[in-house]
């Protein structure tokens, strides 16, 4: 699962690993929908949307790296990985949580509005590891006082 995403350049297209992760998802709820009844196929549709936000954040810890590049297609494996819960089984599906997260900015932003959204105190420092820019981040104080006022 350890992955880079210091990119260094834009990427137009999703990770091939959620494509792959789409098309299986297409491809479990056909296979569910025609061999469950209905309270069984809502049971295990139900809030995958949860278990996916809580993974894209709470998986921050197994990238390597990540830059500019990186966050913008983390947003689009985001968008990806939300069309194909809404086009397969949850119409409903959200992943704002996830894609909030690796919105977040500057450490800075990280620190002061990641608690208020919610998200795991090591999940952020994280993140603010992986985004720190030195030029940009250090008038908030060095990498270790940023990480020390999250918490």
């Amino acid at each position: 699962m350890d992955t880079t995403y210091a990119l260094g350049q834009p990427y137009n297209d999703p990770d091939p690993a959620i494509l792959n992760l789409a098309a299986s998802l297409g491809t479990y709820d056909t296979a569910i929908s025609t061999n469950l009844l209905h309270p069984q196929y809502t049971f295990l549709t139900t809030k995958l949307d949860v278990l996916a936000n809580n993974a894209l954040v709470s998986l921050v810890g197994c990238i390597q790296a990540l830059d500019h590049h990186g966050l913008e297609r983390m947003g689009l494996n985001i968008l990806v990985l939300q069309q194909s819960l809404k086009t397969s089984m949850q119409q409903d599906a959200s992943l704002e949580f996830a894609a909030r997260f690796y919105t977040l900015g500057d450490a800075s932003t990280i620190a002061k509005s990641g608690p208020e959204y919610g998200y795991a105190k090591e999940d952020l420092k994280c993140l603010t590891r992986l985004t720190w820019d030195q030029d940009r981040d250090s008038k908030g104080g060095t990498l270790d006082e940023v990480i020390a006022s999250i918490g």
